[in-house]
């Protein structure tokens, strides 16, 4: 801050004696304050930033390829602390981050069930998908060769940092062929947010299990 303000400073001296005649042109101070603005604002925007990004892609690293379900508990306990990081830089309404028409893939869970992606002795892919053209609802999709699971669900935001969850229906599919479907007769729960931006969400289900998810490319 100090060094761009001196830099402000010579350049205002140095177009004041421009020929040695007073400087005229109030246009160009204005152009120069805005610039200092436009600079200072963004320099503060990156380094708020800095942290958070740095912690993310720690989290990505320490998190491994299989949501941490080979992880042992001290790499786990590693991962919560990142976590805790993160969420200590959660600020603002997470109302206000739009779900709808986004794709998110799981990154980190400490659940064991299909929604974390374990089937067995095996890990699937898992994706949690709001489609567009289906307002309040989203899908959480396991992909495990050729099968996978679309778990459907009603969700509103009953506060800041909270959703709740209705299950609609499970539907197992074999490639493009809808093996069965089974309807879940309005079970549900909720998730508590505790981290969301841009590229990253961490929540937590009814049932205490963090999951974190990345925005899918």
């Amino acid at each position: 801050m100090a060094a761009l303000q001196h830099l402000y400073s010579h350049a205002c001296t140095a177009a004041d004696s421009l020929n040695g005649r007073p400087f005229s042109s109030p246009s160009i101070v204005c152009h120069l304050r805005r610039r200092q603005s436009i600079v200072v604002a963004q320099a503060g925007t990156a380094a708020s930033k800095a942290p958070a990004q740095q912690a993310k892609s720690k989290l990505s690293q320490l998190a491994g390829r299989k949501y941490g379900h080979n992880l042992t508990d001290n790499q786990k306990q590693e991962v919560r602390g990142v976590i805790k990081e993160l969420e200590s830089m959660q600020s603002g309404d997470m109302r206000k981050q739009q779900l709808s028409g986004s794709n998110w893939q799981l990154l980190y869970t400490e659940s064991t069930g299909s929604s974390g992606g374990k089937v067995g002795p095996f890990v699937g892919q898992v994706n949690q998908v709001f489609p567009a053209n289906q307002p309040g609802i989203y899908i959480n999709k396991l992909q495990l060769g050729p099968i996978r699971a679309d778990l459907s669900a009603n969700y509103k935001f009953s506060a800041s940092d909270k959703i709740d969850v209705n299950f609609v229906d499970i539907a197992a599919y074999l490639g493009p062929l809808r093996l069965v479907q089974k309807d879940f007769g309005g079970r549900g729960g909720f998730w508590k947010l505790s981290y969301s931006d841009d590229d990253l969400r961490i929540l937590y289900t009814n049932q205490g299990n963090v999951f974190v998810l990345k925005r899918a490319s």
